[in-house]
This record gives C-alpha cells, structure tokens and sequence, in this order.
C-alpha cells in the first residue's frame, strides 16, 4: 500500500492526494515487489534499496544517490511479551519525505491522526519528529527492562529458579537489539550534521543536534541497563554455585560420617575370632565406638566450618 499526503503551513488538516508534489510526505506500508518497482520508476529511486527496506534483518546505514539521501534504521515494537527492532527506511530527496517499512510502526497513528503538529513541506523537521518518536520508544522499552529487571531482584534476591535466568537472558538480548541499532543510527546522525549530503538551515542543525545528542543517551542507558542486568545475573550466578559447593561439601561430610559406622561394622562383622566377641556388652560397646568417632569427625567438620 502506497499512500501520499501533503500538509503544508497553512493547511488545516493532513490531507490524501493522488500525485506526488513538492513538499509531500510518501508512505509506503508492506509494499508489493510491483508497487516497490512501481515508486522506483516514479520517482527514480534505487530498486536494489527499496527492497532493503522489507529485509527485516537490514542494519541501520545511510546512502547517498543521484542527490537522495537513503537513511535505514530500526524501530522497537512488542513482540511475545519482550520487545525486537523492526527497521524502516527514511527517504530525504528536494522535494519530499517518504517512509517505507513492512510493518506499520507504532508512532505513524500518530502522524496520520494528526495528534502531533508537523507539515510535509518541512521535511527536515519532519524527519526529526519521526526520529524524536522513535527515540520514545526506544526510551519508554527502556525504562520498562529497567524496572522489570531490578523487580525480578527486588521479589526474593536469595531464591531464583530457571524463569527469573531465562527473562533475565531475553531483556540481555533484546538491549543487544537496541545497541545494535542505536550504535549505527548514531554515526548516521553526525553524518548528516557533518553537511556533507545536504544543506542544513541554522534551525535544521539545531534539531538534528538534538536528536543526536538524544540518541547519545539512549545508546548510554542501553548500556548502563545491560551493564545492570549482566551485573545481576552474575550475581544470581554466584549465590548459584556458592549453594551448590555448600550442599556438595555438606554431602561430602555426611558420606564420610556414615562411612564410620559402615567400615566399624564390616569389621566386627568377619567371620573370625575378633576382639569382645565373648563379652556380653559387645554391641553396644561397638555402637558407642561409632558414636565417639562420628561424634569427633562431626565437631571437627564443624570447627573447620564444613558443615
């Protein structure tokens, strides 16, 4: 599907038009192989790009041809109860903004309810507000893993079972995902402040610094998040193992208690003349030589704090 719309400064509301003008907004939804080729020959765009833009493991980068900036970046959206980057690809060209992405990103109901203030003929503008909502998802996923995580750790830090591990892992990937785009999404803004593929108006700079400086922060809590969570896993980690050498060396001990009573009664249990077979209190003397040596073996477990 391939809509176009137009608002300009004194227009009163975003309308839909049959053509492309200068100063129009482009917006292509789950496009078609035809319908890809179709704004390619249209508008003289780079077949072999526009495909890119459906790839759902395209990487954030930026192109420049014949004067038309190509600019692929990756949007976080809810998926299975976690969160994954989807990308979507910003055309910049003289004379209008087009989008193109096969799945419709949350912040575009925004855009075309018009509960945001924008115009399509201000296309820099334009393209820093679709970034700004960007980053608002990106910020709002993040602050969610954050609270999610420190709950997990806040519920019962001395006790944790396979779930607490395994939501753990998915939050470590999906800020993987984020930092994988927010890394490459950063050096394609200070390529644009750089003024090498297009002019910028003093005004323009200014936004585009912003969202740079923006980003910036986002790719700062995106580590600071993973450096917390890897932090409490392997912490979860430790308490782990530190439990399983405590209940080995407790086991240990115990099998060399027993081991007493059991190495004591296979000796008395021979079949040959052995020392008190005649005496009438033979068995509980052998029972109380095994009570005293697990008694000791006992307090010296104790005093080297094996047990």
């Amino acid at each position: 599907m391939i809509e176009i719309y137009q608002k300009t400064i004194k227009s009163s509301a975003l309308a839909k038009i049959d053509s492309c003008k200068p100063g129009s907004f482009i917006y292509a939804l789950s496009p078609t192989k035809e319908e890809l080729e179709k704004m390619s020959q249209d508008f003289n765009l780079d077949l072999g790009l526009l495909n890119d833009a459906v790839d759902p493991n395209e990487v954030p980068r930026m192109e420049y041809r014949n004067n038309i900036a190509y600019i692929f970046t990756r949007v976080p959206i809810h998926e299975n109860g976690g969160a994954i980057t989807m990308p979507i690809l910003i055309i910049l060209s003289e004379t209008y903004l087009a989008l193109i992405t096969k799945h419709q990103p949350p912040f575009m109901e925004t855009f075309l309810q018009e509960k945001i203030d924008f115009c399509t003929t201000q296309k820099i503008k334009m393209f820093t507000q679709i970034f700004s909502e960007i980053n608002s998802l990106y910020y709002n996923f993040l602050n969610e893993i954050n609270k999610k995580a420190r709950h997990i750790i806040s519920l019962n830090p001395h006790r944790i079972d396979n779930e607490d591990i395994l939501r753990l892992v998915k939050y470590e990937n999906m800020l993987n995902d984020f930092l994988s785009a927010l890394i490459p999404t950063n050096t394609i803004l200070q390529n644009i402040l750089s003024g090498k593929f297009f002019k910028l108006f003093p005004e323009d700079q200014d936004l585009i610094e912003d969202m740079f400086l923006l980003n910036g922060q986002l790719l700062e809590l995106s580590k600071s998040n993973l450096h917390t969570i890897e932090s409490i896993r392997s912490g979860y980690s430790t308490i782990l193992s530190n439990n399983l050498n405590r209940i080995m060396k407790i086991l240990t001990a115990w099998t060399i208690i027993l081991t007493i009573p059991t190495m004591v009664s296979s000796f008395f249990g021979m079949n040959i003349a052995l020392p008190l077979q005649d005496h009438p209190l033979a068995f509980f003397l052998v029972i109380m030589i095994c009570l005293i040596s697990c008694t000791g073996v006992i307090w010296f477990f104790t005093k080297s704090k094996w047990m």
